[in-house]
């Protein structure tokens, strides 16, 4: 039995089951749950040519499916094939906004650069922050900034890693200037955004202020100095944050019962079943695209008709 949910059902392929479930789709007949049990059969599945052309049929029915997406990098990844999973990401990254899709980019990024010296960090650092410029505001980008912040903060004076980050194009002795400046103005650029993290981060940030202005004054400082200087800039920030938490709270009611996993079939495509779904869907048109409130109260086989009316 196992061997033949690996294979697929009988002698019918993978790939063939992907052909058979595209070609409904394209007469409007979205079988959301057989693609699901298919998607289920392909985990684990050896890399091949059919393999790859399930995948494939698959991401051509749902090209903003993310979850479609992340197993197909995965299945590439576990092959080996860094080709190929350049060209995957390259396909979906900007098409499909995904938190859990970018931290995989990430991975990657970091992975194929660890052994290229100051070079790799530094196009890792530029990941990073084409990642974050892309999706750091998303409700669920507090990880990424965190990390971020964390891979900036991470080495230690001395090794390459610190040398790369702070000293390459910069004035001798001047490394923990820049590596402070740095830290603070991410930090700072976090505070800001509607993020499940938002309230940790500040705790964090607040912590390095504090810590920054200790250091400070250990080394011969200003004690006094620094220790205002940290008020006066945390105090500045502060409302910052405030208005980012009230924003959170807001953003996060209007996210609520929105399923992001679910197959992105056409409204009014799905069984009843999938019903459930509709009404959140329609607030999180109405939320991210900026459409007007009335949108709230159509069907939702109008919500085509609307937007059609608005482009």
């Amino acid at each position: 039995m196992a061997d033949d949910r690996g294979r697929g059902r009988g002698s019918e392929s993978l790939l063939e089951r992907a052909r058979g479930l595209r070609s409904k789709t394209l007469s409007d007949v979205y079988d959301v749950q057989a693609y699901k049990q298919l998607l289920d059969d392909l985990r684990g599945t050896p890399m091949s040519d059919d393999v790859r052309g399930a995948y494939e049929e698959l991401v051509h029915a749902f090209s903003t499916a993310v979850g479609i997406w992340t197993r197909y990098v995965e299945a590439e990844m576990s092959a080996g094939n860094t080709e190929a999973v350049k060209q995957v990401f390259g396909r979906c990254l900007l098409q499909c906004p995904s938190v859990d899709l970018w931290f995989m980019y990430l991975k990657f990024i970091k992975r194929t650069n660890e052994i290229r010296g100051a070079e790799g960090i530094l196009e890792t650092k530029q990941a990073y922050e084409f990642t974050l410029d892309t999706i750091g505001q998303d409700i669920h980008s507090g990880p990424l900034w965190q990390e971020y912040i964390s891979f900036l903060s991470a080495p230690k004076p001395g090794t390459p890693a610190y040398q790369a980050l702070w000293s390459t194009g910069m004035v001798g002795g001047q490394e923990e200037s820049t590596k402070t400046t740095a830290l603070r103005r991410t930090y700072q650029r976090a505070i800001v955004v509607p993020t499940h993290s938002l309230e940790l981060i500040w705790k964090n940030y607040e912590t390095f202020e504090n810590t920054t202005a200790a250091a400070t004054s250990s080394t011969g400082g200003s004690a006094a100095t620094a220790k205002t200087f940290s008020t006066r800039v945390l105090s500045e920030q502060r409302p910052r944050f405030q208005a980012a938490r009230m924003a959170y709270r807001e953003r996060k009611r209007k996210m609520e019962g929105i399923d992001t996993a679910a197959l992105p079939v056409p409204p009014g495509r799905f069984k009843p079943a999938g019903l459930c779904c509709a009404f959140p869907n329609r607030c999180c048109l109405w939320f991210w695209e900026g459409f007007p409130a009335q949108i709230m109260l159509l069907h939702v086989p109008d919500i085509p008709a609307y937007v059609g009316t608005k482009g």
